[in-house]
């Protein structure tokens, strides 16, 4: 197999890889908690506070919102616990909502492999006018033929 046909064939496999990387499609593995609930209908209504814990019933600080949706972003692998209630504006606080829970199984983060690189052909077989070439495909070629490269 002549040099020329040897680097054609490592580009074009290697350019097919890249490609399949660009494009793959990826999916979004979940590390958040989207938390909604029915809003309350007092006019004296203040606003909530959600609460959050990895034990039942056991909940951290909470942060106080207007809306009835929360967004936990960033949740490391574990099981964790939500839990709101409504205050208004002299500051009294409702008793909690029922529970949510929601379990993050799997580290945040890109997990999925690349789509997988298609129409893997031998060198010898394909044709040196390749229509769907890359410039960089061609320099390659034309720097190893001992060619001007533009």
């Amino acid at each position: 197999m002549s040099k020329i046909f040897k680097i054609l064939a490592v580009s074009i496999v290697f350019f097919g890889i890249l490609s399949g990387i660009a494009f793959a499609e990826h999916e979004v593995l979940d590390d958040k908690a989207i938390l909604t609930w029915d809003a309350n209908s007092e006019e004296d209504l203040a606003g909530y506070k959600v609460y959050m814990g990895t034990e039942s019933g056991v909940y951290g600080d909470p942060v106080d919102v207007t809306e009835p949706t929360f967004l936990f972003e960033g949740l490391e692998v574990g099981t964790y616990f939500f839990a709101v209630t409504a205050f208004d504006t002299a500051n009294n606080e409702s008793g909690f909502s029922n529970e949510a829970s929601k379990t993050i199984s799997v580290d945040p983060g890109d997990h999925t492999a690349p789509n997988t690189p298609t129409n893997l052909q031998i060198a010898e077989e394909i044709a040196l006018g390749i229509k769907h070439s890359t410039r960089a495909l061609v320099m390659l070629v034309e720097k190893d033929a001992g060619l001007k490269v533009e």
